[in-house]
């Protein structure tokens, strides 16, 4: 639980602005100890950055790396008999509409998996998620979605109680034992590292992704150099997953050769 809220702390330290704002004090820090040249430098550095981070092209470009895998192609009934589809974000707002109360990651993912469980009516459907103090958890909405839009409840499996991806796919490893088949549905950028982590669970995932955040980069429109959020939003989320990506090999490493 400690190293949980560990990587949480952490992560608000890999958001685009807060890197530009600890570069900003660290250039006001040189100024004090009037370390011109290097206040200058490290200014300059937070602006550029800050710029990169904005500008639709260089974010997609960032992000683009981590969202190279596509959907698999003629799969077969026999071949997909689990599919497992990973928690996002909800809201704690009981009054709202379902579809308001799932963030738009998990709406992206849970629509995913209600579209492959119709496409393979023999598969069952694995929710999971974190939990929620006052209201249903993500999983416990992602599978009330699922059977208002026509999925049996019998194939459905809600899994309560999981922190983080690895510990979902520890869940999985439990409950269908090692070399076990599934699909993987989430983010599109979120897949090289929920593989790897599955794979460490000895199980065999194939991603499926459900959202993707880098779209095609059109060099002549003028609005891929203008800064704007959702440019923000993709940076950051490119970030997290490089550092989580990086993590997740070191640890696979010295457990693999302890």
């Amino acid at each position: 639980m400690i190293f949980y809220w560990f990587k949480k702390i952490v992560s608000i330290f890999l958001s685009p602005i807060v890197i530009f704002l600890v570069l900003l004090l660290l250039a006001y820090i040189a100024r004090r100890f009037d370390k011109l040249r290097l206040s200058r430098a490290v200014r300059t550095t937070a602006y550029v950055f800050l710029l990169l981070t904005t500008m639709p092209f260089s974010s997609k470009w960032l992000i683009a790396p981590l969202e190279s895998i596509s959907p698999p192609q003629n799969l077969t009934s026999s071949e997909v008999a689990h599919i497992s589809v990973l928690g996002c974000t909800s809201y704690q707002q009981p009054q709202w509409p379902i579809v308001s109360r799932l963030a738009d990651c998990s709406i992206k993912r849970v629509t995913q998996g209600i579209v492959l469980a119709h496409k393979f009516p023999d598969a069952t459907l694995y929710f999971s998620g974190l939990d929620s103090v006052t209201d249903k958890t993500n999983a416990e909405l992602g599978a009330e979605l699922a059977q208002i839009m026509g999925i049996d409840e019998k194939r459905i499996v809600v899994i309560n109680g999981t922190r983080d991806t690895r510990s979902e796919a520890q869940y999985i490893k439990a409950r269908l034992g090692q070399g076990t088949q599934l699909l993987v549905v989430t983010d599109a950028s979120h897949l090289p590292r929920s593989l790897a982590l599955f794979k460490e669970q000895q199980l065999k995932p194939i991603g499926y992704p459900a959202d993707y955040l880098a779209n095609k980069i059109y060099w002549g429109s003028l609005f891929n150099y203008v800064p704007d959020y959702r440019s923000l939003k993709r940076s950051q989320r490119a970030l997290y997953e490089y550092v989580a990506l990086a993590w997740t090999h070191i640890r696979l490493y010295f457990v693999q050769n302890a």
